[in-house]
C-alpha cells in the first residue's frame, strides 16, 4: 500500500495584508505545515504571515510575479522533503473547508493533479462576469491543449505532486504558469481531477491580481507554446 502523501500548503502573497490573517487563521488549526511565500509586497504581508506563526516565510526582495512565488514555494517543499503541495490564494477566496477534500483526493490519486472546480457549485454566480466567462473559454482552450478536463483551469486551489514538477522545466513567472503545468502535464499522460469547491469572495469583494484580457492572452501565448513544442 502506497504511504499517504507528505503534504505542506503553500500561499503565494502579494499586499496581501488585508485578508491574509484571516486566511492563515482558517488553515492553520488544520494541523498542516504552511509555506508563505511573499513576493515583494509593499505592505505588511510578511509581518501578518510572521506573526500568525507559518511553519516557513520566504519573501522575494521584488515582485516577481504568482508563478515565481510558486515555484520558490515548490523548491522549499522539495528541500524539506514534502511529496505534494496544496495551493490557495492569499485573498481568501478559496475555502478552506474543502481543504479536506483535496487531501482525501490526493490519498486516492497520488499522482494526479488535483483542480478546484467552482463552475459546479451554484455560487459560481459570485464571480464577476466579464471573469467568469474569460475563465470558461479559457478553461476549454487549455483542456483541450492539455487534453485533459480542466473544469476550472484559472483556479488557483490545488494539489501538486512535486514528483510530477521535477518532469518537465517551467518557463512562466506570472498567472500563465499555472496554465503551463496543467497542459504540460496533461500531454505528458498525468492526469488532472476536478474537486468541486465554492465560488468565495469574502466581504463581497474580489481581490485577486488577475487581469481578464491582459492574463489571458499570456496563458494563449502560454499554450501556444506548448503546442508547438509537442508536449
Amino acid at each position: 500500500m502506497a504511504e499517504s502523501p507528505n503534504l505542506t500548503l503553500l500561499i503565494p502573497a502579494y499586499n496581501a495584508e488585508p485578508m491574509l490573517g484571516r486566511v492563515l487563521d482558517d488553515v492553520l488549526p488544520l494541523g498542516f505545515p504552511v509555506i508563505v511565500v511573499d513576493d515583494g509586497s509593499n505592505d505588511k504581508t510578511g509581518e501578518v504571515a510572521a506573526s500568525s506563526g507559518v511553519t516557513i516565510l520566504e519573501t522575494h526582495e521584488q515582485n516577481r510575479g504568482k508563478g515565481a512565488a510558486l515555484k520558490t514555494g515548490f523548491r522549499i517543499a522539495r528541500e524539506k522533503r514534502f511529496t505534494h503541495v496544496l495551493t490557495l490564494d492569499a485573498d481568501g477566496q478559496h475555502p478552506a473547508e474543502s481543504i479536506p477534500d483535496f487531501v482525501m483526493g490526493s490519498e486516492k490519486s497520488p499522482h494526479a493533479i488535483l483542480l478546484g472546480n467552482r463552475f459546479g457549485d451554484d455560487t459560481i454566480d459570485a464571480m464577476p462576469k466579464v471573469r467568469r466567462l474569460s475563465n470558461g473559454f479559457s478553461s476549454r482552450l487549455i483542456s483541450l491543449a492539455a487534453q485533459r478536463n480542466a473544469s476550472d483551469a484559472q483556479c488557483g486551489m490545488r494539489v501538486y505532486p512535486l514528483s510530477i514538477l521535477d518532469r518537465f522545466p517551467l518557463i512562466s513567472d506570472g498567472y500563465a504558469m499555472e496554465t503551463e503545468v496543467l497542459v504540460k502535464a496533461g500531454r505528458r499522460g498525468f492526469k488532472v481531477e476536478n474537486i468541486p469547491i465554492a465560488c468565495h469572495y469574502p466581504d463581497g469583494t474580489t481581490t485577486s491580481g488577475y487581469r481578464a484580457f491582459a492574463d489571458s492572452w499570456k496563458i494563449a501565448k502560454i499554450v501556444f507554446w506548448s503546442l508547438r513544442e509537442g508536449k
